[in-house]
């Protein structure tokens, strides 16, 4: 039997369902998560851990269980990107705009949706090559010899 978690994170109430394929099993809410509720310290904190968790999930899946081959590490070609997303949110936004910044008042939108953009471009790469090395029978021989799930 498939569970399923589905959270609904909004600005101003959070909910939770867990399920199977035919009914609820649980279900909760929760204040909202918008970060000015929780404190712009710890939401700058949170969006830093998950920056370093895409790639940790991704390399895990690589090396662990063998979910993916080694093509899925084209991801870590927009690590730079998350290393500026990360520096950035080590400190604090400013209380003014820097000389000609032009994504004011949304300090760091900008640096973590590039990121993300870089990131996201990458991924489906990375899928679909994934995928095609799977179903291509001379590919799918060489990965079920040298890269067999763990």
């Amino acid at each position: 039997m498939a569970i399923f978690l589905g959270i609904d994170g909004g600005g101003s109430k959070t909910s939770c369902l867990i399920g199977d394929e035919s009914s609820i099993l649980g279900a909760g809410t929760a204040p909202g998560s918008n970060p000015v509720r929780v404190g712009e310290a710890f939401a700058r904190r949170v969006d830093q851990i998950a920056l370093i968790l895409i790639y940790a999930v991704i390399a895990y899946l690589v090396f662990i269980p063998h979910y993916f081959t080694p093509v899925m590490l084209i991801v870590f070609l927009a690590f730079k990107h998350a290393l500026s997303a990360i520096r950035l949110l080590s400190n604090p936004r400013p209380k003014q705009p820097p000389q000609g910044y032009p994504a004011w008042p949304t300090w760091f939108a900008a640096v973590t949706f590039f990121h993300n953009r870089q990131f996201g471009g990458w991924l489906i790469l990375g899928l679909i090559v994934d995928t095609l090395l799977h179903v291509i029978p001379f590919t799918a021989n060489l990965i079920a010899h040298y890269w067999p799930p763990m």
